[in-house]
C-alpha cells in the first residue's frame, strides 16, 4: 500500500512553503556538477487552456522519493513568477532548457501553462513519446500513443510485483 512506501509528500500551500522549496532547488542548481532532472505533472479540472490548474507535482532526482505537491489553486497566478534572491522561480525552472524535465504526455499541462502564465517549458522528456520511440526500435507497430496505465503495465518491474 502507499502508506508503507518510501514516498514523501511534502504539500506547499504557502508563500514560505514555496519559498523554502526554492531556495532549496536553487541549492541543488548551484551545487551539484550536473544539473538535476525533474519529474513534473500537472492537474487540474479539464486542464487545457480553458480548464482550470489546481496542483503541481515535482519530484528531483537528487531526492526522488521526496514529491512536492504546489497547489497553484490556493496560491494564486502569482505562483510562478514568485522568486528566492537569486531569482529561481518555477516560471524560471520551467523555462529552463538545461534543467531535464521528465512528463508523461505534457501537452494538455503545457498548453495551460502558456495560456495562463504565459510559461513556455523547456528541456522536457516525454515519456510516452519516448515509449513509442522504443516500440519502433523494437520493429513493432505504432498506431496510437499509449496512457501510462499500459505503458507501467510493461515494465517488467512491475509485472513481478
Amino acid at each position: 500500500s502507499f502508506a508503507g512506501s518510501n514516498f514523501r509528500i511534502q504539500l506547499i500551500d504557502n508563500y514560505a512553503a514555496l519559498l523554502t522549496f526554492l531556495r532549496r532547488l536553487d541549492a541543488l542548481l548551484t551545487t551539484t556538477d550536473e544539473m538535476p532532472t525533474l519529474a513534473v505533472d500537472f492537474e487540474g479540472v479539464k486542464l487545457c487552456r480553458h480548464g482550470a490548474m489546481c496542483l503541481a507535482q515535482i519530484s528531483c532526482s537528487a531526492d526522488p522519493g521526496l514529491i512536492f505537491v504546489v497547489d497553484v489553486y490556493v496560491l494564486g497566478n502569482s505562483v510562478f513568477s514568485f522568486a528566492t534572491e537569486r531569482g529561481t522561480s518555477l516560471k524560471w525552472v520551467l523555462e529552463n532548457g538545461f534543467i531535464r524535465k521528465v512528463w508523461f504526455d505534457p501537452r494538455n499541462d503545457v498548453d495551460a501553462l502558456y495560456h495562463y502564465f504565459g510559461i513556455q517549458p523547456k528541456g522536457i522528456f516525454d515519456l510516452q513519446i519516448a515509449e513509442v520511440a522504443v516500440r519502433r526500435s523494437k520493429g513493432l507497430p505504432v498506431r496510437y500513443v499509449q496512457g501510462l496505465f499500459k505503458c507501467l503495465l510493461q515494465l517488467d518491474a512491475l509485472k513481478k510485483s
